[in-house]
């Protein structure tokens, strides 16, 4: 790990601590059945502080070979040409037509009966 990534690490992990430890006060509390997770992050925070950083040069990574890969701007024009945006649009209006309509039915159902719940009916057999 780099001396950047340690860092990074350390600023991530204390404020999740700091939230983590928050949390376990509100929920944890005095209960004997859970376990607070702020102790996990402090031994993790405290093994990352301790650890060593390496300095990595650039000829220690290896790049991929480009010939895999294709552009941005090819998968951009690729994704556009598999999916017209006007039927696009046109099955997103629908979709959203669909679903106003059921609230409308949802909401008319719910006034008819007066806001009240309905319950089933069981049978024992």
């Amino acid at each position: 790990m780099t001396e950047a990534e340690k860092q990074a690490f350390l600023m991530f992990a204390g404020t999740m601590h700091g939230h983590a430890k928050a949390t376990d006060q509100m929920i944890v509390g005095q209960s004997q059945g859970l376990r607070p997770m702020s102790s996990d992050l402090e031994s993790k925070f405290a093994e990352v502080l301790q650890t060593p950083t390496q300095q990595y040069s650039s000829d220690d990574y290896q790049r991929p070979q480009q010939d895999n890969f294709e552009s941005v701007e090819q998968a951009a024009r690729e994704i556009v040409n598999m999916h017209s945006p006007v039927a696009a649009d046109v099955n997103i209006v629908n979709l959203l037509k669909e679903i106003n309509l059921n609230l409308v039915k949802i909401v008319t159902t719910l006034e008819s009966n007066g806001g009240q719940k309905r319950t089933k009916s069981t049978r024992s057999a």
